[in-house]
């Protein structure tokens, strides 16, 4: 029989791995979506917890937002 795992909610630092690892669009808001919804599922205290862990660099200083557009000049 296998082992259960136990639910935890993904924290941001969890998310942001997994949005490095995706570039279509579509995944990428599925992923934000379902974070939030398991986050406002959870209590206050955990949710501050699942805040605090900072992503780490998987990209490099801010190239994550102008691969996205956001961070572009114009």
């Amino acid at each position: 029989m296998p082992m259960r795992r136990e639910y935890r909610a993904a924290s941001v630092a969890v998310l942001a791995s997994w949005l490095a690892r995706h570039s279509d669009e579509e995944t990428r808001w599925r992923l934000v979506a379902e974070f939030l919804e398991e986050y406002r599922h959870e209590p206050p205290v955990t949710r501050l917890a699942l805040l605090a862990a900072e992503p780490s660099s998987v990209l490099g200083r801010g190239q994550h937002l102008v691969r996205s557009g956001v961070g572009r000049s114009r």
